[in-house]
């Protein structure tokens, strides 16, 4: 969890008096509720947040970690996994997956990515559902529009080019900052 002090930090929050007491604890530290790891260098790769995290299986995920599981795959593009419930008030994982060629087997592409997922993390947070699609709606500043994929909401006409792993978009890269606020390494 990241916590941060300083002067900076606010003491309250608009039209939510509530708010403080959740989020400013301590000697002023605030709670981000952001998720982060710490590497041997130094750097921090942010990893989602805490209210982020669903219980499928009994079990608490990430969607963020298993989208980035996703991501690292060579034949995917982009994706979003979001989650999703169920006819039976169950929760599940729904990813959303752009490819960079036409697959032209859905069931067995399926199967391909969610054993990559449980070899890769854990059997348990492997999406139940993917969902293909030729690219992923965007909004305005070119984000995945995630409510729209959860709505159904969105048009496709215009279909970007494939692109390769390699030049995919800073955004769908871990970022990577050490200890003092600086900058290094790719992202």
């Amino acid at each position: 969890m990241m916590w941060i002090r300083g002067h900076s930090s606010t003491p309250m929050f608009w039209n939510r008096p509530e708010q403080p007491a959740q989020t400013v604890r301590g000697s002023g530290w605030l709670y981000t509720g952001d998720r982060f790891i710490r590497d041997r260098d130094g750097f921090y790769f942010f990893r989602g947040r805490t209210d982020d995290l669903i219980k499928v299986s009994g079990q608490w995920v990430n969607p963020i970690e298993v989208q980035r599981c996703l991501l690292e795959y060579p034949a995917v593009r982009e994706c979003a996994v979001l989650p999703v419930q169920l006819a039976d008030k169950r929760m599940t994982l729904k990813a959303f997956v752009a490819m960079n060629e036409p697959v032209r087997d859905v069931s067995a592409m399926t199967r391909v990515l969610q054993d990559y997922v449980k070899e890769k993390l854990v059997p348990y947070k492997y999406p139940r559902l993917v969902h293909f699609l030729p690219a992923l709606p965007k909004t305005g500043t070119g984000k995945i529009d995630r409510q729209a994929l959860l709505t159904g909401a969105f048009n496709l006409k215009r279909v970007a080019p494939a692109a390769s792993a390699a030049s995919r978009t800073p955004a769908s890269q871990p970022s990577r900052r050490r200890a003092g606020g600086t900058q290094g390494g790719a992202g």
